[in-house]
């Protein structure tokens, strides 16, 4: 070294030693303000904890936000995966509980007029207690919802199966009516109304399903019962908004 060498004074050198020694304690500073400068500019970063989609913001630029601030600074939604809650009447549990059993089942989200299904998922739970004012228990299932067609907060129908029969013989559910003896449903034959007693499998919203009363091909009315009796004279009309339908099979 050049001071042991006595090129350089040990004044000198023991000088330019100490200004080394406080430069690389004022950059360790510096780093260290560096990294308290990163940990708050992290604080200025919000992440969402989930993916979904962002709605308009509740505030504006200059706004004070504040910590716990109860509006929030925007609502984030999750669409896919989406959850469909739904109800059903109670008498329906112990069947859903059995089919589970089975294996998972399927839950379709459908328009509430049926004409468009959105996506199909799976049951996920079931609530763990019946809502006594209603007679009901709430469901809840998860649709992949990949194209996006179902929205928070969007009303559908749910339909959720149970099982799957194998050429069973279907009418509408809103052909079957009841009376004293039992259901029963108008059969059109030869231009005239014919009572026909049913047994009835499954019934929902939308279809019955035929046991014994009808066969495969049977004409049956579906609206417009009260102005019926047997032997009546039943003619379709272009105008009926719901002429009769024919009994139909299908899985």
């Amino acid at each position: 070294m050049l001071v042991e060498k006595n090129l350089v004074a040990r004044q000198q050198f023991d000088t330019t030693t100490s200004q080394v020694a406080q430069l690389e304690a004022a950059v360790k500073g510096d780093e260290a303000l560096i990294g308290y400068a990163e940990v708050n500019l992290g604080y200025a970063t919000i992440r969402s904890p989930l993916n979904g989609r962002a709605g308009m913001r509740r505030i504006d630029s200059g706004n004070i936000v504040r910590a716990n601030d109860a509006n929030g600074i925007v609502t984030i939604a999750q669409i896919r995966p989406i959850s469909l809650v739904f109800t059903l009447p109670e008498g329906a549990l112990q069947d859903i509980v059995k089919a589970m059993s089975a294996g998972p089942l399927a839950v379709a989200a459908v328009s509430q007029d049926g004409g468009q299904e959105f996506d199909v998922g799976e049951l996920s739970l079931i609530d763990n207690v019946i809502d006594q004012a209603t007679g009901t228990i709430r469901l809840k299932a998860t649709l992949p919802n990949e194209s996006e067609r179902l929205w928070p907060g969007q009303f559908v129908t749910a339909r959720l199966r149970l099982s799957t029969l194998k050429g069973a013989l279907t009418i509408p559910s809103a052909a079957v009516q009841n009376g004293p003896e039992g259901r029963f449903a108008y059969l059109v034959k030869d231009g005239l109304a014919e009572v026909r007693k049913l047994k009835l499998g499954r019934v929902d919203s939308e279809t019955a399903v035929v046991e014994a009363g009808l066969e495969a091909g049977d004409v049956v009315v579906t609206s417009g019962h009260y102005r019926l009796q047997p032997g009546s004279r039943v003619s379709v009309e272009s105008s009926a908004p719901t002429p009769p339908v024919v009994a139909s099979r299908r899985d």
